[in-house]
């Protein structure tokens, strides 16, 4: 009763407390309460943080021992083996026993992916529940563990239904958006390319790091041909992107829009063309590279460079020459000296000709460059390795990969 009078007094000071205490004491309150309220949440989260870490650090060497024993096996595991194999050897798996399994299983997967040519690998995950684990955790994560989780999907290759990912790939969150983006292409059972038709993909470089990871990891033997992207994208970014994978995955058959693009105004995708034609040894385009040198800006020709240098056609010692004696930037003189001097054979007979006729500090350029004891970044490739291509133009078929002996 005493209490409840306590409470009566102090109500009654509030209420006739002046406009500015009540709003004092209102603000007091509600900082108190926010403050208690954050207290909380810290320590809820850092239970369950301590929970997660006991549950792996106790079942983390169970999980791998039992993952590598069935996935290393030639042996073909039913689903109810696999799942009385856990119970016998991990115990009861449970909601917690996820906090362990799953990252135990990534790291696994990464440190050897081979791993995932099992043939009890796709039983595995769906026996033990991994899947559904991970579906379900995207219903209700936060922002940090959905992207994890998106990476997850992706590096277990779990198949999912279109509409379970797709209000992700159009979140307003861009960087959701990206990562399942980035995950539909490995998880989507119906068209993981479809992405590529929107204008609004836009992928920077790390991005693109992810994109050929994922091309790479699922889809390197059965990969679409990008030409026609190449053609009509109108996004430069994902076009840049597009230009990366060509080259990456040797598609020659986008040779013939790669080419197309050396006319494009934007010079950052001309100096991506440049380089995935070279990465590719498109020797037929030497001469097109080499008229274009005098009118691309810096990084354009630095491109030029690089890809003579990669195509090995032992033709353009003279044009490297010239280009080294009228650069005026010294770090492109210092990249066109080491790709004249690995050009050649071992006589290096322009570089010493270029040397006789040189002095100041371009001579000091070459002298560092001819210098032994200084690594060169470069390394030439083998001439048999450049690629003839039929003079035909008439089609894409026509870039038909001949021997160069």
């Amino acid at each position: 009763m005493n209490i409840l009078n306590g409470f009566q007094d102090l109500w009654f000071l509030f209420y006739t407390a002046p406009v500015v205490i009540k709003v004092a004491l209102g603000v007091i309150a509600f900082v108190v309460s926010l403050f208690i309220v954050m207290l909380t949440i810290i320590a809820i989260s850092y239970a369950f943080d301590r929970i997660k870490k006991r549950n792996y650090k106790k079942l983390n060497g169970l999980h791998r021992e039992l993952a590598v024993d069935i996935l290393s096996s030639k042996e073909i595991f039913t689903p109810s083996e696999i799942q009385i194999a856990y119970a016998n050897h991990c115990g009861r798996l449970n909601y917690a026993a996820y906090y362990s399994l799953v990252p135990t299983c990534q790291e696994l997967l990464e440190k050897d992916p081979s791993l995932q040519q099992s043939p009890n690998f796709r039983t595995f995950i769906s026996a033990l529940g991994i899947d559904n684990h991970l579906e379900t955790k995207l219903g209700f994560s936060s922002v940090a563990s959905k992207l994890k989780t998106f990476h997850q999907l992706s590096r277990f290759k779990v198949l999912i239904a279109d509409s379970k990912i797709l209000p992700y790939t159009f979140s307003r969150n861009r960087f959701i958006k990206k990562a399942s983006r980035s995950a539909y292409i490995g998880v989507s059972n119906n068209n993981p390319f479809k992405f590529f038709d929107q204008q609004d993909n836009q992928i920077n470089y790390w991005d693109q790091i992810i994109l050929l990871e994922q091309l790479e990891h699922h889809h390197k033997d059965n990969l679409p041909n990008f030409s026609n992207w190449l053609k009509y994208s109108k996004n430069d970014s994902q076009t840049i992107f597009l230009i990366k994978a060509a080259s990456h995955f040797k598609q020659y058959g986008c040779v013939k829009a790669l080419i197309a693009l050396l006319d494009e105004e934007n010079p950052n995708i001309r100096e991506e063309a440049i380089k995935a034609l070279g990465i590719m040894q498109v020797q037929k385009v030497e001469n097109k590279l080499i008229n274009l040198y005098n009118s691309q800006p810096n990084a354009c020709k630095d491109a030029i460079i690089e890809a003579i240098f990669n195509i090995n056609s032992k033709n353009a010692s003279d044009f490297l020459k010239e280009a080294f004696e009228q650069s005026p930037n010294y770090e492109s003189k210092k990249l066109i000296a080491e790709v004249l001097y690995s050009y050649e054979d071992k006589d290096h007979k322009t570089f010493n000709e270029l040397m006789e006729v040189t002095d100041g500090f371009n001579k000091r350029i070459l002298e560092h460059v001819r210098n032994p004891l200084n690594k060169l970044s470069l390394t030439a490739p083998e001439s048999n390795n450049v690629l003839l291509l039929d003079n035909n133009d008439s089609s894409e078929d026509s870039y038909v990969i001949k021997s160069a002996n």
